[in-house]
């Protein structure tokens, strides 16, 4: 069993000789949730940057 992110890197895996032997399911749900908190972050894509100025600075007083 894998668990793959967007980003195509491994984030769980498991394996057995057993073809009967079940994984715990418990650490593969603890990496999903982690992959969606982590995919309901900000991240660079989601924040738009704006700069606004004057063109000519205002005289200190």
């Amino acid at each position: 069993m894998f668990l793959i992110d967007s980003e195509q890197t491994i984030r769980y895996a498991w394996a057995t000789e057993d073809a009967l032997e079940k994984p715990d399911f418990f650490p593969v749900k603890d990496a999903l949730e982690t992959l969606e908190a982590e995919r309901d972050e900000p991240g660079p894509e989601d924040v738009e940057l704006a700069v606004e100025y004057n063109e000519e600075p205002e005289p200190l007083t």
